[in-house]
């Protein structure tokens, strides 16, 4: 075959081919074709959230012959002719009016403790400098990657220049740390062979970042923001195999971080029932809620034991516990004390809906919310270190679990486990 029929061939693919890759600052999403340049524009913005509601878009591929292999911009006149032979677009933005604005000016920047810094900044101002600087003033000691600004309560892109921004004099900018939903993993457990499908759901307030293994994520609707499912077949070992891929695992994985949003006041408490059980709770992932009297407070010296055990009486088999801790054993060495508190699962079935069909006999799902506290802090927290010498199988109860029947082998089970560290 020649490499023309070849590309032909690859032309012909693509063109029967209902799916697109969608790339926008090196995120690769996969969704749907769409027919119109205009459509796939706001394809692009359904995808990618992040994307400034202010900003024009441009698309560009590679794909095309005439391209030699260089990214080149596609205009609405080439559209219907390039789109059977693509692959993948890439977004871009355009360039921004403000990039040849006069300045000085200055920007306000604040956090949801209501601490404030002003900045003056040229248009031409390298937005990594700014992060640098409002980074050390609102969030000392936070890693610059983790922080998120928004503005009118749409996500700024963390590259480029302040004329990127299309701010003006005196604008107000929300600074928040990224939250990221860490490694929650999803096992099934069947006495038998069983195919299966997972279907995850995630509240606006979270957006995918990883998945494993890798199969389209839907873009967000009115109801979700994004959604993602997997195809497995459950084998009697404990071992996966997702359909789609043909991938042997021993879980399934995603994570999330958080979209910010300007809080114009103190987020309220939640309700609490009687001790830990806050089954009520509206678990919201950008405004975790994590006080003295819903969580525990440790040492970082004792929390490996207290997790270990805890886990054990919600559970959690061998490899669980050890994944959990040492996925999350780095974060804790951070902190000279941690408090933390684990999710009633009605809370965060909310947050992060699971379906499984066939319908499980049984679904446990672990989240932990945690939190480095300072030695001058200690004494806020009485209350959660009080909490922390009492047994751990009240966590039984506020989560909701059921331990022999989490551990009953003759079951087919759905147990999850994941984490967030509250900056």
């Amino acid at each position: 075959m020649s490499s023309q029929d070849g590309r032909a061939g690859s032309d012909a693919s693509a063109a029967h081919n209902p799916l697109l890759v969608y790339v926008f600052q090196k995120v690769r999403v996969v969704g749907t074709r769409k027919n119109t340049y205009q459509a796939t524009i706001q394809a692009c913005r359904d995808l990618f959230p992040s994307i400034p509601r202010n900003r024009e878009l441009s698309l560009h591929t590679s794909d095309l012959d005439v391209c030699d292999g260089q990214l080149s911009e596609l205009s609405t006149e080439v559209w219907p002719y390039a789109l059977p032979q693509l692959n993948s677009v890439t977004a871009k933005l355009k360039d921004s009016p403000r990039s040849q604005a006069l300045g000085p000016f200055h920007l306000c920047f604040s956090n949801a403790n209501h601490t404030s810094t002003t900045c003056r900044v040229q248009p031409n101002t390298p937005v990594a400098t700014v992060i640098e600087f409002v980074g050390s003033k609102l969030y000392p000691g936070t890693c610059n990657d983790d922080l998120q600004f928004t503005h009118d309560g749409v996500r700024l892109a963390l590259t480029g220049t302040i004329a990127d921004w299309f701010v003006d004099d005196g604008d107000e900018i929300f600074c928040q740390p990224l939250l990221r939903g860490g490694k929650p993993v999803v096992y099934l457990f069947s006495p038998k062979t069983v195919e299966a499908s997972v279907h995850l759901s995630l509240v606006p307030q979270w957006e995918l970042s990883a998945i494993y293994p890798v199969v389209p994520i839907k873009a967000a609707t009115q109801q979700c923001n994004q959604q993602v499912s997997w195809h497995v077949k459950v084998h009697s070992n404990g071992q996966l195999t997702e359909l789609s891929t043909g991938l042997d695992v021993s879980y399934l994985f995603w994570e999330a971080h958080t979209i910010p949003k300007l809080l114009d006041s103190p987020p309220p408490s939640p309700t609490l029932q009687a001790g830990l059980d806050n089954t009520t709770e509206n678990f919201i992932p950008n405004n975790a809620v994590l006080a003295d009297e819903n969580s525990v407070m440790l040492p970082v010296d004792t929390i490996t034991p207290y997790i270990d055990a805890t886990l054990k009486v919600l559970g959690l088999h061998t490899e669980a516990r050890t994944s959990f801790i040492t996925y999350w054993l780095p974060s804790f060495l951070k902190h000279k004390h941690v408090a933390l508190r684990f999710l009633p699962q009605a809370a965060y079935e909310k947050a992060a809906p699971l379906d499984v069909s066939p319908t499980p006999d049984l679904v446990t799902r672990v989240f932990m919310l945690f939190k480095g506290v300072k030695d001058e802090d200690l004494v806020v927290w009485s209350s959660a270190q009080a909490k922390a010498e009492d047994d751990v199988l009240f966590w039984a109860e506020t989560v909701g679990v059921d331990i022999s029947r989490t551990l009953d082998k003759h079951l087919f089970r759905v147990v999850e486990w994941g984490g967030m560290e509250v900056v």
